[in-house]
């Protein structure tokens, strides 16, 4: 509820600003910075441009379809150089509303051209693109002479007199009516962008939604190319949410400091193409560009990506001292280590698991898990038992091994196992924060489970003190870290598991999903499903 507050705050600000420079414009009331009407209406057009173009680039760079966009500018491009064709045979039509009439004819042609060609979506793209450029030089080509030079230099590299007052008021409408978009169908398009196939499994018309996403950019591109240029408006749909990106990691947030950064970047552009006399959109996009440019420098997530990458590289090597550090504690460690057994008791009954199922038991240790799951399953199912230390399994064949005869026990890597989806269940307990890269071993475990199986990480102690006695502890293990349950599920849903049911308190830690899809089918895309 609170950040539709926000977005309605937002919205009755742009309309406030809308409604100021459209009064000052026709009543001739001058800023002081601004001497000029003229100049009103060229921050107008570079305010609302820069709005619209950022917003739907949220949508276009986190559901990563930036060749779409690219596609469209060039669709807008050509458009607009038909509607100078016909404008130079007296034809009165605004080159614009042809330029939006391409960049629909787009939106509606990717869907039904990928289903029935059967092609990848990028050579659909490339074919459209291509055929855009060469629409353009041709119309170009056949406009009078006279025309022929200010005319399409317009709509390539925009102009510094902005918009007309029609396409002014168009994009006033389209600015309120996205914001509207994301505030009546914030929950769907949140679905939609962070994983669309677990929104169409949710009931959600992902199509319609979709649709509306690239018609609202196919409207963005078309009413901007005046001030930005045909050529470089896309750099206007991608740079100031990649901007953005830099520095948060909530999509929520995007929709917020997307807009600021591109009225930003826009107007600096405008400003710099004042001072030093250069083309506009040139201008605009070299102030963006350097603005994208400096954020990537001395973003925080630029510098933790960089101390990620030596980690990773000194942790692949480190493989074999977390092996040694289990090793050693191995003979001590059913007398070091406790295990509530009625917190285990309510981790297995949680898991509602039945009998004759498979099962992989991840970080058995000397297997604590084992006669909690085997009275569950009987000598019907089969429990893999599997830990990356000799000793520990070694341990755990003592134990077991001749008392159960449906347990195969294994030393290794999980990471190494074929993924043959054979697995109904899979148990994760009092192990996750020793991954080496937890996100690669979701993903892993994923890829093992069965469609409709369940994955549980889980701890019979809080987050807080698991990692409060990992940091307390001499050795390789002093800094491995139970992730924010926030994070954990994220990691899970992005793997094509369903949060079915999770707990995190003082007393115990657990997230159970279960499987939907499988992860080698990528829910980026974004033509139009069957």
């Amino acid at each position: 509820m609170r950040w539709k507050n926000i977005f309605i705050a937002i919205f009755i600000c742009l309309v406030a600003i809308i409604l100021l420079l459209v009064y000052s414009f026709f009543n001739e009331i001058y800023f002081i910075v601004l001497p000029e009407r003229i100049m009103v209406k060229i921050i107008m057009s570079a305010v609302l441009a820069g709005f619209a173009l950022s917003l739907v680039g949220t949508f276009v760079v986190h559901m990563k379809i930036t060749t779409v966009g690219f596609c469209m500018s060039h669709a807008a491009f050509a458009g607009a150089a038909l509607g100078l064709l016909l404008e130079s045979f007296g034809s009165g039509f605004n080159p614009v509303y042809m330029a939006a009439i391409f960049t629909i004819a787009v939106a509606l042609l990717l869907g039904p051209l990928s289903d029935k060609t059967k092609l990848d979506s990028n050579i659909i793209l490339g074919i459209l693109f291509s055929l855009m450029i060469a629409l353009g030089f041709i119309f170009i080509s056949l406009m009078p002479e006279g025309v022929t030079g200010s005319n399409s230099m317009g709509i390539i590299w925009g102009s510094l007199f902005g918009l007309g007052l029609e396409e002014l008021l168009i994009l006033i409408i389209l600015n309120i009516s996205v914001i509207l978009l994301i505030v009546l169908f914030y929950k769907e398009l949140m679905s939609i962008m962070l994983n669309q196939k677990m929104a169409l499994a949710a009931g959600i018309n992902v199509t319609f939604f979709k649709f509306l996403i690239l018609l609202a950019t196919a409207i963005a591109v078309s009413f901007s190319i005046n001030i930005v240029g045909a050529f470089l408006v896309y750099a206007m749909i991608v740079n100031p949410t990649s901007t953005v990106y830099q520095y948060v990691y909530d999509t929520k947030k995007l929709f917020i400091f997307s807009p600021i950064v591109g009225i930003s970047t826009i107007l600096g552009g405008v400003f710099l193409s004042l001072w030093l006399d250069f083309p506009i959109s040139s201008s605009i996009i070299v102030f963006s560009a350097a603005t994208f440019a400096i954020s990537v420098l001395i973003s925080p997530k630029h510098q933790k990506a960089k101390k990620k990458n030596e980690n990773k590289r000194l942790e692949r090597r480190n493989l074999k001292t977390v092996k040694e550090f289990f090793d050693k504690s191995a003979k001590t460690w059913d007398e070091d280590v406790y295990h509530d057994p009625t917190k285990v008791r309510k981790i297995i009954q949680i898991l509602e698991l039945e009998k004759g199922e498979k099962i992989l038991d991840v970080g058995t240790g000397t297997g604590v898990m084992i006669p909690y799951l085997y009275d569950k399953i009987k000598e019907d199912g089969k429990i893999i038992a599997i830990d990356i230390s000799e000793e520990m399994i070694s341990i755990a064949k003592e134990k077991y091994l001749n008392e159960y005869s449906n347990i195969e026990f294994i030393a290794g890597d999980i990471n190494k196992l074929d993924n043959d989806n054979s697995f109904d269940t899979i148990l994760c307990y009092s192990c996750f924060p020793h991954f080496l890269d937890q996100e690669y071993t979701v993903k892993k475990m994923a890829d093992l489970l069965k469609m409709n199986g369940k994955l549980m990480v889980a701890h019979s102690q809080s987050r807080e003190d698991i990692n409060k006695i990992h940091k307390n502890i001499d050795g390789i293990v002093c800094k491995d870290r139970l992730p924010h349950m926030k994070k954990l599920k994220m990691m899970m849903e992005n793997m094509g598991l369903k949060i079915i049911k999770s707990l995190d308190n003082k007393e115990m830690f657990y997230v159970v999903g279960q499987k939907l899809y499988n992860t080698n089918i990528s829910h980026y895309g974004f033509f139009f499903f069957k």
